[in-house]
């Protein structure tokens, strides 16, 4: 997985900032939180998410406030989907 091998890169390497150009990263979170959805994806979106706990160069605070953000949502009906919300609620 393609995310997979950037935060394997990004552990290893301090001077990388995924939250430098902030509005990148949270279009990349919100596309990886739109997975949580879907069936097959949600076990490695979960996972995926989590695994960004670890990484030094984000904080927890910014991730979890961003799981209920209005922008963190790709399509805005799925900020009444428990669809949506049930996984995000799983990951906290």
């Amino acid at each position: 997985m393609m995310v997979s091998a950037y935060f394997d890169l990004v552990e290893k390497s301090n001077s990388i900032q995924p939250k430098q150009d902030a509005s990148v990263f949270e279009k990349f979170l919100a596309n990886l939180l739109d997975k949580l959805a879907d069936s097959k994806a949600s076990t490695k979106a979960v996972a995926a998410y989590k695994r960004m706990f670890k990484v030094k160069q984000l904080d927890c605070a910014f991730l979890l406030a961003f799981l209920f953000k209005p922008s963190s949502f790709v399509n805005k009906n799925g900020q009444a989907s428990h669809k949506h919300l049930v996984p995000r609620l799983g990951i906290v």
